[in-house]
């Protein structure tokens, strides 16, 4: 529902997708800051996430772009922070809310 990695995506991938007739492409941001990723060892950055955007707005994808609202150790400046960067990119914004998955990173430490 969040979407597919855009760790994956590079322009020839994109290329072969909307060849194959894709048009819309989901990908999820989850949070524009840093050390929030890092904290919840997640491998995704911000530089990528532009890139993979830039790239299949150029392809004429329609982009839907996640957030995930609520996530451990963010602000509600970051948050903020995160969907104004999203206003500004030729994507629509798509609101998650955080919930603990079992199994995950930070599904066994203390969130504080």
């Amino acid at each position: 529902m969040n979407g597919i990695s855009y760790l994956s995506l590079d322009r020839e991938i994109l290329e072969l997708m909307k060849k194959a007739g894709f048009r819309n492409l989901n990908i999820s941001l989850v949070s524009a800051n840093a050390d929030v990723l890092a904290r919840l060892k997640r491998p995704h950055t911000l530089s990528k996430y532009l890139d993979v955007v830039n790239q299949a707005h150029e392809l004429g994808f329609d982009i839907v772009s996640y957030q995930i609202l609520g996530l451990p150790y963010e602000s509600t400046e970051d948050m903020i922070d995160t969907m104004a960067l999203m206003a500004a990119l030729p994507v629509l914004i798509g609101a998650s809310i955080f919930y603990l998955t079992p199994g995950c990173p930070i599904a066994g430490s203390s969130l504080r």
